[in-house]
């Protein structure tokens, strides 16, 4: 059975700061709780990835916009259900995941005043999915959903 993967997209405030992304793989039990995979932090202090686990959409108090990307073969994806806990860490424990750690998360932006047009989670999240089509592990239709997602 094929899992769906989505895009979700947290505007940034006002139109002047970029949109951050993640993309969201919902687990076998309920479409609203699952795994996030995205690099979080910032231009001034670079970026780093990570896994969060039992991530509830519905608890999600931020404005986003969900957006599919493309179906994965089910065995490249785990989940973790456990206690229900939302968790974050770092430890790859599937494809996907492993496959994450390949893709360096941005550093310290080299002007970080300037917000668009360095590398953030948006390109991170490209460069990732870029890897996986290039993988067989996505369809190459996943570049292009990217390619027009909202970016603020």
């Amino acid at each position: 059975m094929p899992r769906s993967l989505y895009l979700l997209v947290f505007p940034g405030p006002g139109n002047r700061v970029p949109a951050h992304w993640a993309m969201f793989i919902p687990s076998l039990t309920s479409p609203t709780i699952g795994k996030v995979i995205q690099a979080v932090g910032t231009p001034y202090t670079g970026y780093g990835l990570e896994f969060k686990r039992n991530y509830d959409l519905d608890q999600e108090t931020r404005k986003f916009q969900k957006i599919f990307i493309a179906d994965v073969a089910d065995d490249q994806v785990g989940d973790k259900l456990g206690d229900s806990k939302v968790t974050s860490d770092v430890d790859a424990q599937d494809v996907l995941e492993k496959e994450a750690k390949k893709i360096q998360p941005p550093g310290v932006s080299p002007q970080p005043t300037v917000l668009f047009g360095y590398k953030n989670c948006q390109s991170w999240l490209k460069e990732y999915v870029d890897w996986l089509v290039k993988r067989g592990i996505l369809q190459k239709d996943a570049i292009v959903v990217l390619d027009n997602a909202p970016d603020r």
